[in-house]
């Protein structure tokens, strides 16, 4: 028995299907948002009579419902997530440092997917955002440092007085969902407490609008006269969520200029926040489906105003 000639890599390998079948001189469909710019150009160079044309938005449109299975897994990944977040909030207290945060609720999503999910996978498939083993993440952030998006927690001690960001991430067969709460270390000062309840009550207006036929961009306004009408009128998020799935980050976006209506079996996040310099901020974010008479929250972590 001979040895199979080694491939060197999936442009060398696509290269030889497509002179094999073949496709010399065919059209054929790549997803040019997840290319490389170097992949793009070497695709183009290696079979000149192939007519590469950007199916990127016909995969996105196909990935915007959900069907049972995928929701399913989506349902585990919420519950993962849901469950490194109880972990966090039981763990949070004053003296404790982002790092003993992050590692606490990652390893209890881990130690739920080994005894109550072990049939699941836990890797992401790879995007533009990359793939790994193990896609069950979390991190802390606090005080000043709320803001800094997805900078990695520190050994900084959580202090009283405090907005403490705290955010998990479950996975299920490559499927995710995000779970994101903010918690009031100790006494807010004024505007801290308003800034919090300003967001809640943008929630709360906001998830009236989650429903069949509603527009993105309906949704997104609704939370932000709330801010406005608050005086938060320069500190406004570019969007309000996001759709999920395969990608942490999808379509669709709930966001100023998107006229696209929801349909049942997107999964998007609901994330009205704000974010005011050293002052921290405030964000809840839920993972929620879209169903034919409204919406559900996948995600099930207390949602009003969470105080240590």
């Amino acid at each position: 028995m001979g040895l199979v000639p080694m491939v060197p890599g999936y442009l060398e390998a696509l290269e030889q299907i497509v002179i094999e079948r073949g496709w010399s001189n065919a059209r054929i469909g790549v997803e040019k948002d997840y290319l490389s710019v170097r992949d793009h150009n070497r695709i183009k160079e290696m079979v000149p009579g192939v007519n590469w044309v950007d199916s990127s938005p016909l995969f996105e449109k196909v990935r915007l419902i959900k069907d049972d299975q995928e929701i399913d897994c989506l349902r585990i990944a919420a519950t993962l997530a849901d469950r490194g977040m109880k972990a966090a909030l039981e763990m949070i207290r004053e003296g404790v440092t982002e790092q003993e945060i992050t590692f606490r609720a990652q390893q209890t999503m881990n130690e739920m997917w080994l005894k109550q999910f072990p049939h699941i996978e836990l890797s992401g498939f790879a995007t533009q955002e990359g793939s790994v083993k193990n896609d069950l993440s979390a991190y802390c952030l606090s005080g000043p440092r709320w803001n800094m998006a997805c900078d990695s927690p520190t050994n900084r001690k959580i202090g009283s007085g405090e907005l403490v960001f705290i955010y998990t991430s479950g996975v299920c067969n490559g499927y995710h969902a995000e779970n994101e709460r903010t918690v009031a270390m100790g006494k807010l000062n004024d505007e801290q407490k308003k800034v919090y309840d300003t967001i809640l009550e943008a929630r709360e207006l906001a998830q009236k609008k989650l429903r069949p036929g509603v527009p993105c961009s309906e949704v997104y306004h609704t939370a932000i006269e709330v801010l406005k009408k608050n005086g938060y009128g320069n500190a406004l998020p570019g969007r309000i969520g996001h759709g999920m799935g395969l990608g942490e980050h999808e379509e669709p976006s709930l966001g100023p200029n998107i006229m696209s209506p929801l349909q049942p079996g997107m999964v998007v996040t609901f994330e009205p926040s704000m974010k005011i310099g050293p002052l921290g901020g405030a964000q809840h974010s839920d993972t929620v489906l879209i169903t034919s008479e409204g919406f559900e929250f996948l995600t099930k972590t207390e949602r009003g105003f969470l105080k240590v």
